[in-house]
């Protein structure tokens, strides 16, 4: 892109490919403490850190002038991603109703998709102007994504779980004649008291994924994983995407054929990624439902 290139320069397909990269890098290790960090301060303000911490990122990158303030910043960014996407998924399922926990869980990565399937169009959009703009567009949004989560969390309840795990009984009791109906209130509390009084009885240790109660789930999410790198996918969108960019040049005419076939093919994967998550994520709530383990896979998820 040449807006980008007068802006910051031009970068080698290593220097990319390190941009694009690093975002996991700093993710990968965040996430690894965001789970202590949701106990200790709360389902709620670990979200709101990773929240802010993902705005601060953005903003630095989109007033960017040179390529190592760009990895830095992404670096940041990947912090607050680490942080806050677990932290979401542990607090939808300790704020939802039981008989929906699983859905209202599985619906992330719906909503993931249609932010990657968005984010192509906006940069796909904003390519057109002139100025430096054209790549900076895509991160103002992202800030303003941020800021949102921000702004809406600041209104959210605390984890009616988190609660009682801090001896806050009343509160967690307000919290939930909030979010349910009068007559199930005492139920669930005691089912909370008496999940965390099993966990404190015995302690959690990773082998207990691979047992019986939880094997077909944890199998299925290692197959997911797994056969969503083998299948080659990755290397379609960078191979793609790349000859995508490298036709893009503003001296190339609109409606060039080449430049036409390879922009929809970069941007017709993610919206098919969409309509298979949307096929999905009723399916996934299916697999493996059975009443009994309802009450346990809140509990153990919150571990």
């Amino acid at each position: 892109m040449v807006q980008f290139t007068n802006s910051i320069g031009h970068i080698s397909s290593s220097q990319l490919g390190i941009y694009v990269a690093c975002i996991l890098l700093s993710a990968s290790i965040s996430s690894l403490c965001s789970g202590h960090v949701a106990d200790v301060i709360s389902r709620k303000y670990g979200i709101l850190a990773g929240g802010l911490i993902v705005a601060v990122g953005t903003i630095i990158s989109a007033s960017a002038n040179n390529f190592p303030t760009l990895i830095c910043a992404r670096l940041i960014t990947g912090v607050g991603q680490g942080q806050s996407i677990s932290v979401v998924t542990i607090y939808l399922c300790e704020i939802a109703p039981r008989n929906i926990r699983g859905t209202v869980a599985t619906m992330l990565q719906l909503l993931i998709t249609i932010g990657i399937a968005a984010g192509y169009f906006i940069a796909y959009g904003s390519s057109r102007l002139d100025s430096s703009l054209a790549w900076r567009i895509p991160f103002i949004v992202e800030a303003c994504v941020a800021a949102t989560l921000l702004i809406g969390m600041a209104f959210m309840p605390f984890s009616p779980r988190w609660l009682v795990q801090h001896g806050r009984f009343q509160e967690a009791r307000d919290v939930l004649s909030r979010l349910r109906q009068a007559d199930n209130v005492d139920e669930e509390l005691h089912s909370i008291g008496g999940s965390l009084e099993e966990e404190s009885a015995q302690q959690p240790t990773f082998s207990e994924v691979f047992s019986k109660r939880y094997i077909r789930r944890s199998l299925l999410g290692i197959f997911l994983m797994g056969f969503q790198m083998l299948c080659g996918v990755c290397v379609c969108f960078c191979r793609i995407h790349h000859n995508s960019l490298a036709s893009s040049s503003l001296m190339c005419p609109l409606f060039e054929p080449d430049r036409c076939r390879t922009i929809l093919c970069s941007h017709s994967l993610h919206p098919s990624r969409l309509l298979i998550a949307t096929c999905i994520v009723p399916c996934l709530w299916n697999f493996g439902n059975y009443k009994p383990s309802v009450h346990h896979s809140s509990s153990a998820i919150s571990r």
